[in-house]
């Protein structure tokens, strides 16, 4: 898995995210609930351990606390998550389809998932995935 800061940057952000916990005078319980993590993890981030949080960690805290941070020398903050979705409306609720031109009819690039099985001289192998809901 892909490191998302340098040890540096790491200790840095745990600083931004300690500092941001204790101005809002927050228990690690309602902080990891903030973010979205348990507390156990929260202790993780916090302990200097080298656990690195994900992306999504990352932008709630951002967009939360409004707090910035560097990684692999570029600054982020809440803007760099792009738009923020309401909540509960992140993923379009499935719909159930009766018919299969309906359900074709409502495909688009999003419904699609394509891997690469294997590379041959003269072809490529690939794996098709085709959803047809959200």
């Amino acid at each position: 898995m892909r490191k998302i800061f340098t040890d540096t940057e790491l200790r840095d952000f745990t600083a931004t995210l300690r500092a941001a916990i204790q101005q809002r005078r927050l228990t690690i319980t309602a902080a990891a609930q903030v973010l979205g993590i348990t507390r156990q993890c929260l202790h993780l981030y916090l302990s200097g351990s080298g656990h690195q949080p994900r992306r999504r960690v990352l932008e709630r805290a951002c967009r939360a606390w409004n707090i910035n941070f560097v990684a692999q020398g570029k600054r982020f903050d809440k803007d760099a998550f792009g738009q923020q979705h309401p909540l509960g409306h992140s993923k379009p609720a499935a719909v159930q389809l009766l018919l299969l031109p309906e359900a074709i009819e409502r495909l688009n690039n999003t419904n699609l998932d394509v891997k690469i099985l294997r590379k041959e001289p003269s072809r490529i192998r690939l794996e098709l995935t085709v959803k047809f809901y959200g």
